[in-house]
């Protein structure tokens, strides 16, 4: 299998990112892909007023996208998504965001209440290791009870900094149960291979627990934040996806295409 689609990049509209829509579309196209789905993003901060360069400006983001596919509908197929941190903290704003012309939401986990505070997952909590991991996928659990995004993001995101998410080969099966029932899909996210991890988000193991849960489906993304990483690593994410015969996509108007169907 050779994956054609990149389901999860972000241009400089996400304060994150460096690279504009047009240029990361032009490196998409050198490099032979035929769709790309921008998922900027929209993340609300809990407990402290949210940076406004978090929150997405969709007026600009929708003009931007369109100006790209006027230029490169051609060549490639350019879709529109966000990226929303915990949408079952943030019902009223998810609320809103459902009701806009997007072709994907991804949801992701980048903040996690615990009893002495929320901690934003990218930290160094070793001396809380376990207790870090149960709450962790707890936290998962209540957000993946929510419907209407399409792609679960990078599942052990965590991993980059806290090792002692390495050992965990098996989650609660309800978070992959949620997925399957809401129509929802994990991804492959390659940017872990690029911050140093053994594999990608999540590990094997786990897509190996959604397909035991029936999962048959999944999205590959670069996670990329400058057109340098679009598309880096997937040709191990089609040698993952070939051996143990999932279907790799993505969503246009928030419905599943298989690419090799």
């Amino acid at each position: 299998m050779y994956i054609t689609a990149d389901c999860h990049v972000h241009s400089n509209t996400s304060p994150d990112a460096s690279d504009t829509i047009d240029a990361m579309c032009q490196t998409a196209i050198e490099k032979g892909l035929k769709h790309i789905c921008f998922t900027n993003h929209h993340e609300i901060f809990p407990g402290t007023p949210t940076p406004s360069d978090f929150l997405l400006d969709f007026d600009a983001y929708d003009q931007e996208i369109e100006a790209a596919r006027d230029k490169y509908s051609d060549k490639i197929d350019i879709l529109k998504g966000v990226e929303f941190g915990s949408p079952h903290r943030h019902p009223r704003e998810y609320e809103e965001l459902l009701t806009k012309d997007l072709d994907m939401i991804i949801a992701s986990l980048h903040f996690l209440p615990l009893d002495y505070g929320i901690h934003y997952l990218w930290c160094n909590q070793e001396e809380f290791a376990d207790y870090f991991l149960q709450c962790y996928y707890e936290e998962m659990e209540k957000l993946t009870e929510v419907r209407g995004f399409q792609v679960l993001a990078h599942m052990d995101w965590p991993k980059i900094g806290l090792p002692n998410f390495y050992k965990v080969k098996k989650i609660n099966p309800a978070i992959f149960k949620n997925l399957i029932k809401n129509g929802a899909v994990p991804e492959i996210n390659t940017s872990a291979l690029n911050k140093g991890c053994k594999d990608f988000h999540p590990a094997p193991a786990l897509l190996n627990q959604y397909q035991e849960a029936g999962g048959k489906n999944l999205t590959v993304g670069s996670d990329a934040h400058c057109y340098r990483d679009i598309a880096t690593h997937f040709e191990k994410a089609a040698d993952f996806a070939d051996y143990y015969n999932f279907k790799i996509g993505y969503f246009k108007k928030k419905k599943f295409i298989a690419l090799n169907d």
